[in-house]
């Protein structure tokens, strides 16, 4: 009777380990990872007047062509895209003490950014030539950081004017490492020397 029971102890023994050692497993092994797949949705371009004391949305009035910023924003959506599911009952049971892991995957990560005018900015920038040398522009690795940021917002400062006071157009084109391009512009605006 006593040998039955020494047995009965050492096999709740056993399993009491088991459970604790295969809750930890998963923790480590990132059994309860999910994974996001962000796609930009939809951008925006805006202008802003920077000759007062702090940016206003560019209105019908003259701005100043060094006080003109452009501001892009880029909407994300985030959706599941991979979960993976426990590795076994003790891991599910285990598992409100881990630590569950998130990551993101950008599926629309950004190659490149370039700044156009609908007419002849000066004498060798014609329309639609790219005029990125004209704006202080981020880096194209800022325009992929997602994580607390989901939805980034990128002033382009102008440095340089057109040569004469006239209607411009910016354009802003963003191409994307699988191909795919998206153009935003701003309404017409008057910019002076």
């Amino acid at each position: 009777m006593l040998r039955r029971a020494t047995c009965i102890s050492l096999l709740w023994f056993a399993f009491a380990i088991y459970m604790s050692l295969s809750g930890c497993c998963g923790c480590k092994d990132n059994s309860h990872a999910i994974q996001y797949c962000v796609n930009v949705s939809s951008a925006t371009l805006t202008p802003y007047d920077n000759s007062g004391t702090e940016p206003v949305p560019a209105g019908a009035q003259s701005i100043p062509g060094r006080a003109l910023i452009l501001e892009l924003q880029l909407q994300h959506e985030d959706a599941v895209c991979f979960k993976s599911p426990p590795k076994s009952f003790f891991n599910a049971a285990y598992a409100f003490t881990c630590k569950q892991k998130t990551e993101g995957r950008l599926i629309d990560s950004v190659k490149f950014v370039s700044i156009v005018a609908d007419i002849p900015y000066d004498d060798i920038h014609p329309a639609g030539v790219e005029l990125n040398e004209y704006f202080k522009m981020p880096p194209v690795g800022d325009y992929n950081y997602i994580g607390e940021m989901a939805d980034g917002a990128f002033r382009f400062y102008a440095l340089q004017a057109p040569q004469q006071a006239q209607v411009v157009v910016y354009t802003a084109r963003i191409l994307f490492n699988s191909g795919k391009t998206i153009e935003v512009t701003t309404q017409p605006l008057s910019i002076v020397p």
